[in-house]
């Protein structure tokens, strides 16, 4: 059998594109290994539509930022650059187009909306699914898997996982004390009201020069159901097990 993957799209200003993905040949089912695509041929295919699926929505999203939003005028271009962006389907380079700002409006000297829009240069999903799997497994096994599973993505080794998973927690930190900080006030007082309350002791590392010292945590969270709850973390000492 004779399989052609061909990808069509349609732009917004009516005109059509095609690119064929790939042309293989299937052989004749001898045993179950040979029914369906092999993993490493799918991740291929499927990095290389979402390659072509970036791409356009990048050069798209760059004809649209060029105009002025002042004026509506078309930046003169300053000249173009590339990026690289790790994504679930797979690591690409993209074109990062830099314009210079609008003479008439004497706009700031120049833009690059690519650089803008990928500031951390790792798609969201990339970066979800690593921190959920390193909340789980070891770094090196949380990498392991996802090398296994996605296609050559980058970014996949043990050191950039810890590291983008230690990013999304201190993020996830920051809004913590955002939401203590800053607690929201209901209009009116909730019928009905969630409290939850949990806590974990992180043991001593044994020392022969600082005293020995545990950490126990608590946590806390009170949700009223249609309006989101605040949430609480209070940490307290222990020396040599007893209370300070």
């Amino acid at each position: 059998m004779h399989f052609t993957i061909r990808v069509e799209w349609r732009r917004q200003d009516g005109t059509t594109a095609t690119e064929e993905l790939v042309t293989q040949n299937q052989d004749a089912c001898k045993s179950a290994g040979d029914v369906g695509l092999p993993l490493a041929e799918a991740k291929r295919i499927v990095a290389w539509l979402q390659a072509i699926v970036v791409n356009e929505q990048l050069e798209q999203y760059c004809e649209t930022a060029r105009r002025c939003p002042a004026c509506g005028e078309y930046r003169p271009l300053k000249d173009n650059r590339q990026r690289r962006f790790y994504t679930v389907l797979g690591k690409l380079t993209v074109k990062a187009p830099r314009f210079e700002g609008c003479r008439a409006c004497k706009d700031r000297p120049c833009v690059s909306p690519v650089s803008e829009l990928l500031r951390d240069r790792v798609s969201p999903e990339l970066r979800y699914l690593q921190a959920k799997f390193a909340s789980q497994l070891p770094y090196r096994q949380a990498a392991d898997l996802l090398r296994e599973l996605l296609p050559a993505s980058g970014g996949l080794n043990h050191a950039t996982t810890r590291n983008r998973t230690l990013t999304v927690g201190r993020s996830l930190d920051r809004e913590l004390c955002r939401e203590i900080e800053h607690p929201q006030v209901p209009a009116e007082p909730a019928m009905e009201m969630v409290v939850g309350i949990d806590g974990a002791f992180v043991k001593a590392i044994t020392s022969g020069i600082r005293q020995k010292q545990s950490l126990e945590i608590l946590t806390g969270r009170v949700e009223s159901t249609p309006r989101g709850g605040h949430a609480c973390v209070v940490h307290a000492p222990f020396w040599k097990g007893k209370s300070a």
